[in-house]
């Protein structure tokens, strides 16, 4: 009786293992980015100023700084920094 059960066990992992490899399996999608992604901590004007002049040499500036940081990237999105007077410049690179 031993020896019908052991032959048993063994011919089911046998079967097991045969089936494991002689079924085919669709291949496993996997998410692959070849972009990549900088985010630059950049200053934001102050929008409580109200001297124009002051806004718009700080506007220019967060235009310069933003050019400066694109290192030939595309800008993706500008999120603001609650309470901060900064922003955060996501920049999508080549």
């Amino acid at each position: 009786m031993r020896i019908g059960y052991t032959q048993f066990i063994l011919t089911v992992i046998a079967a097991l293992l045969a089936w494991n490899l002689l079924v085919q399996r669709p291949p496993v999608a996997r998410a692959q980015s070849g972009a990549k992604y900088r985010v630059v901590v950049i200053s934001m004007p102050d929008p409580t100023s109200s001297e124009r002049e002051v806004r718009q040499n700080t506007i220019n500036n967060v235009a310069e700084q933003l050019n400066k940081n694109a290192d030939g990237g595309d800008l993706m999105m500008l999120v603001p920094i609650q309470n901060s007077g900064a922003a955060y410049a996501v920049f999508k690179g080549r």
